[in-house]
């Protein structure tokens, strides 16, 4: 590495520039390489330092042993903006161990006012980096021994401190004006001895130090860290790890980041800081980052002790990783939830050198001999520059209808319509924040609260048989100069911004790196309007690589129409393992009359785009089968008495076991079928399970693969038609898309009104119509909209040619679809279909051809 700056340079002892000794002799000067003739001297040889051929791996040192001290002449004047620098390998007993203390000799001799001027070193007998004497004192713990950079830069602003190129301490006051308390300016320095009146010293090795009459600005201290770790083999800027055994403080950082975790109270990151911003981002009362929560649990691991494990302590990467087993319940006091206990979370976190972002990989493992349901839940309550700001802070989520920014007066706290695996907090006029990477393929939701900022994500619910695991990883990826956020992922962080004037538009792009290094990107895409249904191309645009401070670009293209705009970008990224792409879009309001993404009505979006696929398994016990068993489960959501179920199931088959759940509607996070059996053993043992006006998407993930799969393995399932079933259930795209005997046609709502009413023999009723009459004209109101499969049964119609119910296989299983609706008061004289004498015949048949597998039907 380049020699370290010289402007500015008052002191510079080097111990490879000592010459005339022999190995362990005292040292009663210490040159000094600044060009000052500063010799560091001692007169007394019983308190002078060894100096030491080999005692810094393997080159010189100055070897103190907790008696000695060097000082300066007294000609030195340090203006309020210095920085010193020290090589040290740290072995203090003392309180103090000081490297570096300036002061005036006066100050010894009965003027107190010239003894504190300022100082850094170590403190609590070697356990913390001190700054001191500005004249506060700020600390922090470190591994007491190892060699390091010990870096201090004395601005205006503040002091910090940096060990080994990470920022560890600052900022703290400086109110070092230049001058001692008695007014005296030059003094000088005291090396290896505390300053004060009772004497303390520094014991271990000194290498180099270096003192600037001036605050070195980021490019030269960086230079000097450079050159001081590659003389001395000490790597600057790895992953560094500080554990504290006493206390459960587990500390881990790299030059763009330091996280403390509390290792005895939830593991959770109790101090988030970055380098050159004042203060910890997570709130005093607040529970901090990587949080780990069980939606709808007792919430025992927030203030759980957990055990920890190093798994790796750097300097490339350092990682611990944080285990409990879950009692299911909070405390000794509750009583314990049996789906929640016995279940092993660990929790490793990862820091490496180089890569701007904390890497949390969550693992469960179901140690029980049950199987488990559960969703995990990770929250995250940090302050952007760590001080509260809510007029200042915004939450980012991105949604099928943009990226949908929360602020502390907004309402809009869940995201169920999430398009990408990433959400984040951002102080706007600072451009400052930090976004979280997720696993798309295994996110339910997103929740923020601006007021309280806390940012969350709530996993899809787990199914886990007994000894089975499930893991998720999320990474926590700081970063600055960007107004917004329109896309994260590991590649890059970027911000989208759009002007337009006239019918010209100017597309700003901002890319900040992410985890992943990028060597450039190129973007290109298309902007659409949504009321004139138009797309115009923008030209590809070649930008470097993203980098802590983002690279812009802008592009000029033609708008396509009016306001509101959506602006598709293909992203193709350029990595070590070649190049890849991401793709993301924005939704522009401009002069849209309506100021968001809504339409007259104040709650239709004008534009909703498409959310990717995901790739999801469900963890299965191994041989599912289905045995004959004689038990009906019903799924009850509203309108369930209208379709007179109970009764009919009481006269045609009195033997039947029913259990039987309810479906909430929720509010924020969307409907959910209460008491689902999560279990194979007892979900097998159905003979017809019936979902009545139910969305699918309330069984989440793992019970909608339950479903599939009790139905491929031999089982009957029935769907019956309301306000929220078929197209407003989320079966388009759902594991259960591909059971039902219909295609729903994607649309949220596809009720629709009959014009004829009267209920007709379908095309190919199969024996489903049998013994039924339909001479009482029996009506059906209102049906959904869908499309029979190819090789369906359609034993009803209705409005001439639309199927009232729908029959078909799926595998080894039966399903029958009621796509009618119970919706609708009757006309004078009319009969609807659920008073219809023939309707239990209907059910009856049903019954018979898909449980009894087409018995009984002739």
């Amino acid at each position: 590495a380049a020699e370290p700056p010289a402007a500015g340079l008052a002191l510079w002892l080097k111990a490879d520039a000592v010459t005339g000794i022999a190995t362990g002799s005292p040292l009663a000067a210490w040159p000094d390489s600044s060009g000052h003739n500063r010799a560091a001297a001692q007169a007394a040889a019983e308190q002078q330092p060894r100096w030491v051929a080999d005692g810094f791996n393997g080159k010189p040192a100055v070897r103190f042993s907790g008696k000695e001290w060097l000082d300066t002449p007294q000609d030195i004047v340090l203006p309020a903006a210095h920085s010193y620098f020290a090589v040290i390998k740290d072995r203090t007993t003392d309180e103090n161990g000081v490297f570096l203390w300036f002061e005036n000799e006066k100050g010894m001799s009965g003027q107190p006012g010239d003894a504190d001027g300022p100082a850094y070193g170590t403190g609590g007998f070697g356990k913390n980096f001190r700054l001191r004497n500005y004249p506060g004192m700020l600390q922090r713990g470190i591994t007491p021994g190892p060699a390091a950079v010990f870096e201090l830069v004395a601005a205006p602003d503040g002091v910090y401190g940096w060990i080994n190129g990470l920022a560890w301490l600052g900022p703290l006051k400086n109110e070092w004006t230049g001058a001692f308390k008695s007014g005296n300016k030059t003094g000088r320095f005291r090396l290896g001895r505390h300053g004060g009146k009772v004497p303390q010293f520094f014991a271990g090795e000194m290498a180099e130090l270096l003192v600037y009459d001036r605050a070195l600005g980021e490019v030269e201290r960086r230079a000097v860290e450079d050159y001081l770790g590659a003389k001395w083999g000490i790597p600057v800027r790895p992953a560094m790890l500080v554990t504290n055994a006493a206390t459960g403080m587990v500390t881990l950082g790299n030059e763009y980041l330091v996280l403390t975790v509390n290792g005895k109270s939830g593991a959770r990151g109790d101090d988030f800081r970055l380098p050159g911003i004042a203060g910890n981002w997570v709130p005093p009362s607040g529970y901090g980052l990587f949080v780990d929560r069980i939606w709808g649990g007792p919430d025992e691991f927030i203030w759980a002790p957990y055990d920890a494990e190093v798994l790796a302590s750097g300097p490339d990467t350092v990682a611990v990783r944080f285990s409990r087993l879950s009692e299911g319940r909070r405390d000794a006091t509750k009583t314990a939830d049996p789906r929640l206990s016995k279940l092993r979370l660990e929790k490793t976190l990862t820091v490496k050198a180089g890569v701007p972002g904390v890497f949390c990989r969550v693992k469960f493992k179901n140690t029980d001999t049950v199987a488990k349901l559960f969703a995990y839940w990770q929250q995250h309550i940090v302050f952007p520059l760590g001080t509260a700001t809510q007029e200042r802070t915004v939450m980012l989520r991105p949604s099928r209808r943009g990226v949908r920014i929360l602020k502390a007066d907004g309402r809009e706290h869940y995201i169920k319509d999430v398009t990408a695996g990433w959400t984040a907090i951002l102080d706007q006029p600072q451009r400052t924040g930090v976004a979280f990477l997720l696993d798309y393929n295994k996110l339910g939701f997103l929740y923020n609260a601006a007021s309280a900022y806390t940012t969350e994500w709530v996993a899809e619910d787990t199914y886990m048989p007994a000894g089975q695991e499930w893991e998720v990883e999320s990474v926590a990826v700081p970063f600055r100069g960007l107004g917004g956020l329109q896309h994260a992922s590991s590649n890059f962080l970027a911000d989208l911004q759009v002007e337009r004037t006239g019918t010209r538009l100017k597309l700003n792009f901002a890319l900040a790196r992410s985890v992943t290094p990028v060597a450039g990107v190129r973007l290109s895409g298309e902007i659409y309007s949504v009321t004139d249904q138009k797309a115009v191309p923008f030209p590809e645009t070649a930008v470097g690589a993203p980098a802590a401070e983002p690279v812009t670009a802008t592009v000029a293209v033609v708008a396509p129409g009016q306001d509101p705009l959506v602006i598709r970008v293909k992203a193709v990224c350029a990595t070590p393992q070649g190049e890849v792409t991401n793709r993301f879009e924005t939704f522009y309001i401009g002069a849209y009359r309506w100021g968001d993404n809504i339409t007259l009505d104040m709650v239709t979006p004008a534009y909703v785009g498409q959310a990717p696929a995901k790739r999801r398994t469900l963890l299965r016990p191994p041989n599912l089968g289905h045995p004959v068993c004689n038990e009906i489960y019903l799924m009850q959501g509203l309108m369930t008495d209208r379709w007179r179920l109970d009764q009919f199931w009481i006269q045609l088959v009195p033997w039947t076991k029913y259990r039987r759940s309810y479906y909430s509607n929720g509010f924020g996070v969307g409907g959910k079928v209460l008491d689902f059996p999560y279990d194979y053993d007892e979900l097998l043992r159905k003979q017809v399970i019936i979902m009545v006006n139910v969305q699918a998407s309330g069984l989440g993930f793992a019970g909608m693969q339950m479903l599939r799969d009790y139905v491929a393995v031999g089982g009957a399932l029935w769907i019956f038609g309301g306000h929220v079933a078929y197209g407003a259930g989320g079966w388009a795209g759902s594991p259960l898309e591909e059971v039902l005997p219909v295609r729903t046609l994607g649309r949220p709502f596809d009720v629709r009104k009959a014009k004829n009413t009267r209920l007709q023999p379908g095309p190919n009723p199969d024996g489903l119509l049998l013994d039924v009459e339909l001479t009482d004209q029996p009506r059906c109101y209102y049906y959904h909209e869908v499309e029979p499969k190819p090789g369906s049964l359609v034993p009803l119609v209705v409005d001439g040619t639309h199927p009232f119910i729908v029959a078909g296989r799926f595998e080894k299983g039966y399903v029958v679809c009621f796509t009618g609706t119970p919706i609708g008061e009757p006309l004078r004289g009319d009969v609807p279909f659920w008073e219809w004498n023939n309707w239990a015949t209907v059910m009856r048949n049903a019954f018979y051809w898909s449980a009894h597998r087409g018995s009984g039907l002739k």
